[in-house]
């Protein structure tokens, strides 16, 4: 068995290619892409396929032998495919029919299954998020009653290191982002309670709100 080749002749106005060996699928993936490539020299040549060489021919080797002489640019009645033994001849008459590209209908979209779809789908992403999270406090638990009986495996280095990232390093945004939103709240709560000659509890609201409210959610 010899993998499916082929060779280029140009001459003036024509372009003749030479197949041979075994146009077989399994062997086809080799040569496709230097087929293709085969347009670039296409401009005012007519193709002479000559297949004479040839030793097996399946469908995809025919498919592939059409499909270039049927894309050839400008193509007359000289561009064809010469040298085709009967059973290859037959083979090419029957793909050359079905090189069009079938029309596949769109999918016919049903509101109700979509919707039961979306809904199917959020519940079931929310089970494994609940299951995830259960794993989590689970394995926190287990984690924590393992440090309780052997203290030894605690690592004071990493929960510091933490405390560290989580907190003291998140001052300075946390302390910027409450004295802009403190400032903002302080302004409108201002100018609304002018209207009620109540602006005198400007500092309330905001003690409260930023302290009881906007502080743990900031923080967060």
């Amino acid at each position: 068995m010899q993998p499916a080749a082929f060779t280029v002749d140009i001459h003036e106005g024509l372009l003749r290619l030479v197949a041979t060996g075994d146009w077989l699928a399994r062997h086809l993936g080799r040569i496709d892409g230097d087929l293709r490539t085969l347009e670039d020299d296409a401009v005012g040549r007519e193709l002479i396929i000559d297949v004479s060489e040839v030793g097996r021919l399946d469908t995809a080797g025919a498919m592939v032998l059409e499909r270039l002489l049927q894309s050839w640019p400008d193509r007359t009645e000289i561009s064809r495919i010469v040298g085709a033994t009967t059973a290859h001849q037959q083979l090419l008459d029957n793909i050359r029919p079905h090189l069009a590209p079938c029309e596949i209908e769109p999918a016919s979209r049903n509101a109700f299954l979509m919707m039961t779809n979306r809904l199917g789908r959020s519940i079931a992403e929310s089970y494994y998020v609940a299951l995830e999270i259960l794993n989590f406090v689970g394995l926190t638990l287990v984690t924590l009653w393992r440090v309780m009986l052997q203290p030894r495996r605690l690592r004071l280095t990493s929960i510091f290191y933490h405390l560290e990232e989580a907190g003291l390093n998140a001052v300075p945004i946390v302390g910027l982002m409450s004295f802009l939103i403190g400032a903002v709240v302080a302004f409108m709560g201002a100018k609304i309670l002018r209207l009620f000659n109540a602006e005198v509890f400007t500092v309330e609201l905001v003690g409260i709100s930023v302290l009881r409210e906007f502080g743990v959610l900031l923080a967060a």
